[in-house]
């Protein structure tokens, strides 16, 4: 099996957006259950949000930016094929906007 790391992207929320209420969160995290659920042991790392506040580190130095990159998932499959099918049903593709990038992890000899 092969790993693949899943980044997420999502559109920047307004500022002044109110928080979810309990009710909401519960209805998003069951919804990421459900779909980590049908992935069984595909799943490696449910993984968790990003706060879009980052720094970008450069030879030139350091740079606040505000990211897209909203999360991440660690999940394992045969192919990028068969990953990319595995994105079905995804909760995320519900987001006006929302992308999924995945990216093999190629292993390091001797580690």
């Amino acid at each position: 099996m092969k790993k693949f790391l899943l980044i997420y992207h999502t559109e920047s929320m307004p500022a002044n957006m109110p928080a979810p209420t309990p009710e909401q969160m519960k209805t998003m995290m069951d919804t990421w259950m459900a779909w980590s659920g049908k992935l069984g042991t595909g799943i490696v790392d449910l993984g968790n949000p990003l706060n879009p506040s980052a720094q970008r580190i450069s030879p030139q130095g350091t740079l606040s930016i505000s990211s897209t990159e909203t999360g991440y998932s660690m999940i394992q499959a045969d192919d990028m094929a068969s990953a990319v099918k595995m994105m079905e049903g995804h909760p995320l593709l519900h987001q006006p906007g929302a992308t999924i990038v995945i990216h093999e992890v190629t292993p390091m000899p001797g580690m």
